[in-house]
């Protein structure tokens, strides 16, 4: 499966998970889907992906 392809099915999978009103771990539980994979797949599609990961920063004191 292409990256593109996976990228479609997921955005069929949250379309078909929002018209469900089950919550995420219902809908992932009653479609053997991974509900890590799930929410990956949400937050990147949502635009809420991180370019990179946070680095925490010292206290000044």
């Amino acid at each position: 499966m292409t990256t593109q392809q996976r990228q479609l099915y997921w955005q069929q999978q949250l379309a078909d998970w929002h018209a469900s009103e089950l919550s995420g771990a219902a809908f992932c539980k009653q479609y053997a889907l991974s509900y890590h994979q799930f929410s990956y797949w949400r937050r990147k599609l949502a635009g809420d992906e991180p370019a990179q990961p946070e680095v925490p920063r010292p206290i000044a004191w």
